[in-house]
């Protein structure tokens, strides 16, 4: 399809926008106690090598499997791409460990009490 006014008025008639969740559907209970220790095992070289197996098309980032494990693996960046498989890691250990603010600056999210 064309991108024109027409082709966008009926993809967000397809796509309305998103509306809070009731909160009679809601789950409401505690967190589980997690032991941040498990995840200590994600490291640099556990993405690399998680990087390496990984197959399929783009995701949000726009970038495909073999994108990525370009970036993340090539020489070609220098270690640019080893940096970026250890600021990965840290970041999933943070999300797994740690109380996080979500974008809002409003909600937040406690993962580990």
């Amino acid at each position: 399809m064309k991108l024109d006014e027409s082709t966008l008025i009926e993809l967000k008639r397809k796509h309305p926008s998103a509306t809070k969740a009731d909160k009679s559907i809601l789950v409401d209970t505690p967190s589980t106690q997690i032991t941040p220790i498990i995840y200590e095992k994600i490291t640099g070289d556990v993405i690399k090598q998680v990087a390496l197996k990984t197959k399929g098309a783009a995701g949000p980032s726009g970038l495909d499997a073999e994108a990525w494990r370009r970036i993340l693996i090539s020489k070609n960046f220098g270690n640019h791409g080893e940096e970026l498989c250890k600021t990965i890691a840290l970041m999933a250990r943070k999300l797994c460990t740690e109380k996080t603010t979500i974008l809002d600056g409003q909600t937040s999210v406690n993962t580990i009490e």
